[in-house]
């Protein structure tokens, strides 16, 4: 009898997971409206389906989703909308934790390793972040175009880790130190999590395409 069941559309796969004998984990988005997540394995080990549950659970705090309607293993936006390029990342992060389910929401600053400089994402309200750069002293740095250099990276790391869009001031002008969500509501826990790798989005895309390589996810009477 097949086991392939209507999860909806795979958008990520977690293919190996070394914290629970090497299951594959998938995320789906279902067709509901507002959208809504589930995540599932088809793997019949002993405890995959709670570790399913787990990962689940660290999204939640770490990306500060809430719990969707179809169960322990969905989830959803409080805003009603799917950015789901900022949902993969959040999957992905929980997957390599141990223990998700205990997982904390990440500060809105952290500390540039290629200048020293603290980066913090500084809320305005309607969705809009303000990235800053200052020094240990909680200055504003003395080389200042570097800061503003460092703070460009940032800017773009989180514009194409979170689907995050540009920021124009009352004149139409493009503000370099800004970024926002299309759906006007905050979500801190979400940039939080960004941040922390928005330094250094060049390797966190090559990491996922080797791992799409990797594996595929398929059901156990799919598979040969």
């Amino acid at each position: 009898m097949s086991r392939l069941l209507d999860l909806g559309r795979r958008v990520e796969l977690h293919s190996m997971d070394p914290h629970h004998q090497d299951i594959s984990i998938a995320l789906y988005r279902t067709e509901q409206n507002p959208p809504e997540y589930r995540a599932h394995s088809y793997s019949e080990l002993p405890g995959a389906q709670q570790r399913v549950v787990d990962v689940v659970d660290g999204i939640c705090r770490l990306g500060g989703l809430q719990p969707g309607q179809g169960g322990p293993t969905c989830l959803c936006f409080d805003c009603g909308q799917d950015h789901l390029l900022a949902m993969k990342r959040a999957f992905l992060e929980s997957c390599k934790l141990p223990e998700p389910g205990s997982a904390t929401p990440c500060d809105l600053n952290i500390v540039d390793r290629k200048s020293g400089l603290t980066i913090q994402a500084r809320g305005l309200g309607d969705g809009q972040y303000r990235i800053e750069a200052t020094d240990e002293a909680g200055n504003p740095p003395e080389d200042a175009d570097n800061g503003a250099r460092r703070v460009g990276v940032i800017v773009n790391g989180l514009r194409k880790l979170g689907d995050m869009l540009a920021v124009e001031d009352a004149d139409g002008q493009l503000l370099n130190d800004c970024v926002s969500f299309a759906c006007g509501h905050d979500h801190d826990a979400l940039v939080g999590l960004l941040l922390q790798r928005a330094p250094n989005v060049r390797a966190l895309v090559r990491e996922q395409e080797a791992a799409a390589a990797r594996g595929v996810l398929a059901a156990p009477s799919a598979q040969r």
